[in-house]
């Protein structure tokens, strides 16, 4: 279970999607060519073997991620998606198993989207020298706070991985 990835753009199905593909590859076997059939076949295969593993690892995680999305919603309101997405990316980079990883993505994620929210706004206010050396000291901040979260978590990565090996 080592190598299963909790988090993932593509693989993010549900009994019912599985089934549903599984169908739609099956109805078009005879007009789909047979390496593909196989290969298609092979990964839905392997799908539906992992996602009983990786709900596991998810389901104690789900409640940080839905809170994190709670209080993104009051926050950030119609950017919402835009800050999921980019801490899907974090998600998907950092592959945290833990629910004190998990945490650590999404103090880095707010960080970034943060970052990028004072760079959005720097660029409207690139006139007015008072107000955007007040952002640009702000990412500065925000950058060193982002590298030792990045830090951090790379060290615990590091240390995890010289544990197993």
């Amino acid at each position: 279970m080592g190598t299963l990835l909790p988090f993932s753009s593509t693989y993010d199905w549900t009994e019912d999607d599985l089934s549903k593909a599984e169908s739609e590859l099956h109805q078009h076997q005879s007009t789909t060519p047979f390496d593909i059939y196989v290969k298609q076949s092979s990964e839905l295969a392997l799908e539906r073997q992992r996602k009983p593993q990786r709900d596991v690892i998810l389901k104690p995680l789900l409640p940080a991620l839905e809170r994190d999305e709670a209080h993104a919603n009051v926050s950030y309101g119609p950017l919402l998606d835009d800050y999921l997405e980019l801490r899907l990316d974090s998600l998907i980079t950092w592959q945290p198993i833990t629910i004190a990883q998990v945490e650590n993505v999404i103090t880095l994620s707010r960080l970034i989207f943060r970052r990028r929210l004072v760079h959005q706004e720097s660029e409207i206010f690139h006139k007015e020298q008072i107000k955007r050396r007040k952002e640009l000291d702000e990412v500065s901040k925000l950058n060193r706070e982002i590298i030792r979260v990045t830090n951090a978590m790379q060290n615990e990565v590091t240390h995890l991985a010289r544990a197993l090996s």
